[in-house]
């Protein structure tokens, strides 16, 4: 975790639909508000904490989870269903060869601030959200920013030595950079290519990591085992999305399955959905497969009434956030973190003020 850590979605967008965040902080707040909500979402719920999990086995019909306290004392515990929620941020996805390169190399995984970057050149490679939120930290101290990354558009409001390259590195070289047109010599890498998901702790076979580490089989509607549909879950692997709202919906569908409240899907129902998903991906790499962006709606929506709940998975005001966010992130990726929102979802002071 960064120093300078603010969040991608405002408070009003990324907050549980029950449990807004409080009024007194802005709306792109810092990872220390994030944190201080989740402790006080968690305050009044049985949650363990500090416990590593060991190992997990399938013994008859229930899950046997061997976990380890932080004083190191074992424990086995038996349980009818399984949430698998340990996180897919931890595990660096790092593509080069980067033995020949004479700089200083990180990943964006042990990014912590600017300080090493003063007067320098910086080649970012990977141009997703830890990448352009570095990338602009790191300009403004550094020489010069090159930002490597196929973009759908190019980006605005980046400040002059902040470039944008719409290349595809080939190669991490003595000096620097290689893409197919040239080589950039620079005196730092910062490597922003994502994450594996990892899951040391299951039996081998339970599940396949493909996807360059980034897509988790066989699931249905991206988090439902579909040997175990009413016991086994792994949610929040989506991305490009609402990640709260997310994670509850998928939460409370996996309870309805477990209190056989909703219909187990059928081998037909999940071959089909999986068919629609695959469609839906198109042409995009296979990586982008838990992606959910405009079509995350529907997909709450469709939880919802699988999991024959009455209430709506999201408020109003979390949509009319999160796609104004998205308006005014491509109107100036700089300075869309400046918005605060008001309680009906409206812009109350804007990137032009």
């Amino acid at each position: 975790m960064y120093e300078v850590l603010r969040v991608n979605l405002s408070k009003e967008s990324m907050c549980f639909p029950d449990f807004p965040f409080p009024k007194d902080i802005p709306s792109f707040c810092e990872h220390q508000h994030v944190l201080q909500y989740l402790q006080a979402y968690a305050k009044d719920i049985p949650v363990k904490l500090d416990t590593a999990v060991i190992s997990v086995r399938r013994v008859e019909d229930v899950w046997e989870v061997t976990s380890k306290t932080k004083e190191d004392r074992p424990e086995v515990t038996v349980l009818d269903a399984l949430f698998v929620c340990n996180g897919h941020f931890f595990l660096p996805y790092q593509p080069f060869d980067t033995t020949a390169f004479d700089g200083s190399l990180i990943h964006s995984h042990d990014y912590r601030t600017t300080t090493p970057y003063r007067g320098s050149r910086v080649a970012i490679i990977g141009a997703g959200f830890s990448g352009i939120d570095i990338g602009l930290q790191v300009a403004d101290v550094a020489k010069e920013v090159l930002l490597f990354g196929k973009q759908e558009q190019q980006q605005h409001g980046f400040p002059a030595n902040l470039r944008q390259i719409d290349e595809k590195v080939v190669k991490i070289t003595t000096k620097g950079v290689l893409t197919i047109h040239e080589e950039r010599e620079v005196d730092h890498i910062i490597i922003s290519t994502g994450y594996h998901c990892s899951y040391p702790f299951l039996p081998e076979g339970l599940v396949e990591v493909v996807g360059s580490g980034r897509v988790v089989q066989p699931l249905y509607q991206h988090f439902v085992h579909r040997h175990y549909p009413t016991s086994l879950f792994f949610p929040g692997l989506n991305f490009i999305a609402a990640l709260f709202t997310a994670f509850n919906s998928q939460a409370l569908y996996g309870l309805s399955l477990v209190e056989g409240k909703a219909d187990v899907p059928s081998e037909p129902e999940m071959d089909a959905w999986e068919g629609r998903q695959l469609s839906r991906l198109g042409q995009r790499p296979f990586r982008h497969y838990h992606m959910l962006a405009d079509d995350q709606w529907d997909y709450y929506d469709e939880l919802q009434r699988k999991a024959k709940i009455a209430n709506p998975f999201y408020t109003p005001i979390i949509r009319k956030v999160y796609e104004q966010i998205q308006v005014e992130k491509r109107r100036n990726v700089a300075r869309f973190k400046d918005l605060n929102f008001d309680e009906n979802g409206d812009i109350i002071v804007s990137v032009d003020n």
